[in-house]
């Protein structure tokens, strides 16, 4: 908003340093937004990896229960 204000009141003729921070800023936002959806991504995939072991594994425990329970 400082940028912009002042940017106004120069009638728009000089380049203006108070962008910079402004330039800084946005590139830092940008970063951390693609690093939070990676980390997001990450976490997406675990979880369904997960999930994978967990329905592999019950499916495994329930063949190995009716093969004891049809042996016994």
């Amino acid at each position: 908003m400082v940028a912009l204000t002042v940017t106004i009141s120069l009638n728009f003729k000089e380049f203006i340093y108070s962008y910079y921070p402004l330039r800084v800023l946005t590139t830092f936002l940008i970063y951390w937004i693609g690093y939070q959806a990676v980390i997001q991504l990450r976490i997406a995939n675990e979880r369904q990896y997960i999930r994978k072991k967990i329905s592999a594994k019950k499916s495994f425990d329930e063949e190995i229960f009716l093969m004891k329970k049809f042996l016994i």
